[in-house]
């Protein structure tokens, strides 16, 4: 939804390029802190995830609508 290659997803979030790249090719489990670093760069940019007990979601949100 953002068009941000692993490397931007990166740098905006403060990860290594490495932990992007493993993640994308073995789903191996990251760290909370890591997902909590990923979520928090794509909420700053408009990209919320939701989740229920049976589903996920990626929303985006509006500039001019309040959290």
């Amino acid at each position: 939804m953002l068009g941000w290659s692993a490397e931007t997803l990166a740098q905006e979030a403060g990860v290594s390029i490495a932990t992007i790249r493993r993640y994308e090719t073995t789903g191996e489990h990251m760290k909370d802190a890591t997902v909590s670093a990923i979520v928090a760069a794509l909420a700053r940019h408009g990209l919320v995830l939701t989740s229920s007990s049976t589903e996920m979601g990626l929303r985006l949100r509006h500039s001019h609508m309040p959290d």
